[in-house]
């Protein structure tokens, strides 16, 4: 696991130091992901505002607030815990055609989560645990407005789609994925993006 986690932030700092001339460097959190207890940093290396690398890396703490799931289940004190990263990249659609400071965004990323949950069952009054590791598919799609002349903030959402797992406790959407988010479905994940980032370097121009 640690290895895969080097090798990709080494790959993502060779790929941003030759293109130096080219690319500029974003680094970010993604702020409202803190109430889910997950803590993401976001860096993202852009060429001409058009397309842009993005690799992500965090931490999901034991619990936040994570579900809006009306129903209830047979599980308590649950935990779900674990680190993640993103690699993938986004489309800027305006900045096609025509140099936007403010645009919509696609993108797609692959998602590694590792994943540790726990969790009382009331039927059995027994302990749960399990733990692994998961990859996923996502896509993001949002909107980007500058802040400052180094400021941005993408405002959006993220749409999972993981390897299938046949350990989760309860109802499915009491479940958290690091890095994913909450399950709408066995096969469907979401998170918010309130995604701030800080531009190094000078400003590229289509």
């Amino acid at each position: 696991m640690k290895i895969i986690f080097y090798n990709i932030i080494v790959l993502f700092f060779l790929i941003n130091t030759i293109n130096a001339q080219n690319w500029n460097t974003k680094i970010g959190v993604n702020t409202i992901s803190i109430l889910a207890g997950s803590y993401e940093l976001t860096t993202e290396t852009t060429n001409k505002s058009i397309y842009s690398i993005v690799a992500n890396f965090g931490y999901a703490q034991g619990k936040g607030i994570r579900t809006m799931c009306k129903v209830g289940d047979y599980i308590d004190d649950r935990k779900n815990s674990g680190y993640f990263f993103k690699i993938g990249g986004k489309l800027y659609l305006f900045n096609l055609f025509n140099h936007k400071k403010d645009d919509f965004f696609l993108g797609i990323l692959i998602i590694g989560s590792e994943y540790k949950s726990s969790g009382f069952d009331k039927i059995s009054e027994n302990l749960i645990e399990s733990n692994g590791f998961i990859w996923g598919l996502a896509y993001i799609t949002g909107y980007k407005t500058k802040l400052s002349k180094r400021l941005e903030l993408d405002i959006g959402g993220q749409f999972s789609f993981p390897q299938k797992r046949k350990d989760l406790f309860g109802h499915s959407c009491f479940n958290y994925q690091p890095g994913m988010g909450s399950y709408r479905s066995y096969t469907l994940l979401y998170q918010f993006i309130f995604n701030i980032k800080y531009r190094i370097g000078k400003e590229n121009q289509v």
